[in-house]
Formats: structure tokens, C-alpha cells, sequence
């Protein structure tokens, strides 16, 4: 896989970065027909990116998939935002609660979380391959507000991709 197969655009300046992508697709669209392919970048989406990268276009030269990050290059961002405030309860109705539930409550929760860590894992590992072994003729643009380094699949993208930043301005 060449760099050429692979982009990473990304930045706080929605203009620039919008620009940018439109800059991208003009110029590798040029002179090629590219099937271009819209794609949400969050979990639930990966096995369609997966099967995005490995298929071969039939009816034009070449595809061209967007990914559209949501939380697969970037931190996850606080549920506590999206959620509605807890209604407050009687001190009395919370103690009946907290003497009613089990401990055991508390372990499933916590297997819940790991199986889905480790779902999410295997999930990156197998877009990774993919991205190994994009189709031939397939061009693939990532792009993100912010990324998080730490992902293990943000740093593979940055490190295989052409990676442009666009910072915002500050004055």
C-alpha cells in the first residue's frame, strides 16, 4: 500500500479541513472515474468499511471511500453530556436500592465493559488488515475533527496516510 492509497485530513478549522476534502476528492477524481463511497466512522460501521476496502468497483475505474470519523480515530466524549440529570430520589427509597442490589451487579457491568473493549479491539485489528490490503483502484480519505494518538488505529493511519492538520486560528 502506497501513501497515495491512503489520506488522513484533519483539524479544529471546519472550513479548511471541509476545503480540503473537496480538494482531495477533485484531484484524485482527475481524469479517473471514482465511485465515491460515504462512510461513518464509528464501530457499528466497521465490517461495511471492511467489506468497503476489499471490494473491487465494477462499474468505474476505481472507488473512493470518506470516512467520516465519529469515534474511531478521536476520544471518546463524555456521556454525561448527552445524558439527562438524574431525578434525585428520598435518601429513604436509595438506601432500600443500595441494600436491595447484589455485588454481582457490579461484576457484570464491569465483564460488559472488557467484552466490549475487546470487541472493539479485534473490530480495529481486522480494519487494519483491510487497510493493508485495500482493492486495487481504491482510494480511502480520512477525516476527523480531532484524533487521539493513543488509538492504536490512529497512530497506524497517521503513520501509513498523507496527513494534513488544520489547525484552528487563534488571534
Amino acid at each position: 500500500m502506497s501513501k497515495d492509497t491512503l489520506y488522513l485530513l484533519y483539524g479544529d478549522e471546519k472550513f479548511l479541513l471541509d476545503t480540503a476534502v473537496k480538494q482531495t476528492i477533485r484531484k484524485l477524481s482527475d481524469g479517473a472515474n471514482l465511485e465515491p463511497e460515504i462512510i461513518e466512522g464509528s464501530l457499528e460501521e466497521l465490517p461495511h468499511l471492511t467489506d468497503a476496502l476489499q471490494t473491487t468497483s465494477m462499474f468505474s475505474a476505481g472507488r473512493l471511500v470518506i470516512v467520516q470519523d465519529k469515534d474511531l480515530l478521536s476520544a471518546k466524549r463524555q456521556k454525561a453530556i448527552d445524558k439527562k440529570p438524574a431525578e434525585k430520589k428520598p435518601a429513604d427509597e436509595e438506601a432500600i436500592e443500595n441494600a436491595d442490589s447484589d455485588n454481582d451487579e457490579d461484576e457484570d457491568e464491569d465483564g460488559d465493559e472488557s467484552d466490549e473493549a475487546e470487541e472493539r479491539e479485534r473490530a480495529v485489528e481486522q480494519l487494519i488488515a483491510a487497510l493493508q490490503n485495500i482493492a486495487p483502484g481504491t482510494r480511502v480519505i480520512f477525516t476527523a475533527r480531532r484524533i487521539d494518538l493513543r488509538k492504536k488505529l490512529a497512530k497506524w493511519i497517521k503513520q501509513h496516510a498523507k496527513v494534513e492538520e488544520f489547525k484552528a486560528l487563534n488571534y
